[in-house]
C-alpha cells in the first residue's frame, strides 16, 4: 500500500472515529468504533475499498452524518470523485432503510423480511462487508445476550438466503459462523435442561 493511501485512511480514520465518538457497544460498554474498524480490517483486501467501506459501514444509519457529507469528506481526504462516489454508494447501500421510525405500520418481523429483500440486491463489495459485519455482530451477540441471539440469527440466515452476491468464500465462512453459533446455542440449552 502506497504511503499516499495510507495518508487517506488515516484521515477518514479520524473522521470516523469523531462521528462515532462517545458510541458504545451495547453489550461490552466498549467503543463502538471498535467494531466497524474490526469489519474495516477484516474487509480490507476481500473486495474493492473494503476497508473504506467497512469502516464507515454505520455512519449514515448511526451517526448524525449524510451521505453527502461523507462523499465530500472522502474527496477532501484526496479520493478521487469516483473512488469518493464508489465508497458512499456502498456505505448507503449498508444503511438499513426499513426502520421503525419509517415504517411504524410494519412489525420487527416484516422489516427485516423487506430488508433481507433489499439487501440480496446490492453491490458485490456491500455485500462482502454486510458478511463481515454478521460475523463481528453474531460473536458478541452469542456471548452476551443469549436470549436475543435466537432472533438475530434467524434474521441472519433469512438475510443471507437472498444475499449470495459476495465474496463466495467470505459467504461460506459466514453461513458457518452462523450455523456454528446456532449450535452453541442448542448445546447450551440442552445442558441447562439436564442440568436442571
Amino acid at each position: 500500500m502506497s504511503s499516499i493511501h495510507i495518508e487517506l485512511r488515516n484521515h477518514l480514520y479520524c473522521f470516523v472515529t469523531i462521528k462515532h465518538f462517545q458510541q458504545k457497544r451495547k453489550y461490552t460498554d466498549e467503543p463502538y468504533f471498535n467494531h466497524v474498524l474490526a469489519v474495516a480490517k477484516m474487509a480490507d483486501e476481500m473486495c474493492r475499498f473494503g476497508y473504506e467501506i467497512g469502516l464507515c459501514h454505520d455512519l449514515i444509519e448511526d451517526t448524525d452524518c449524510e451521505a453527502q457529507e461523507l462523499h465530500d469528506a472522502l474527496e477532501r481526504f484526496g479520493y478521487t470523485l469516483h473512488e469518493a462516489f464508489f465508497i458512499t454508494n456502498r456505505v448507503v447501500e449498508l444503511t438499513d432503510v426499513y426502520i421503525s421510525e419509517d415504517f411504524p405500520q410494519l412489525n420487527r418481523a416484516k422489516r427485516k423480511e423487506q430488508e433481507a429483500n433489499r439487501l440480496s440486491k446490492i453491490s458485490y463489495e456491500a455485500q462482502t462487508v454486510k458478511y463481515f459485519d454478521l460475523i463481528h455482530n453474531c460473536q458478541s451477540i452469542v456471548e452476551h445476550d443469549k436470549g436475543f441471539a435466537k432472533v438475530f440469527l434467524a434474521e441472519a440466515n433469512t438475510i443471507l438466503k437472498g444475499m449470495n452476491g459476495g465474496n463466495p468464500a467470505i459467504y461460506a465462512k459466514c453461513k458457518r459462523v452462523i450455523k456454528k453459533a446456532l449450535k452453541q446455542l442448542e448445546n447450551e440449552k440442552s445442558n441447562v435442561i439436564i442440568q436442571g
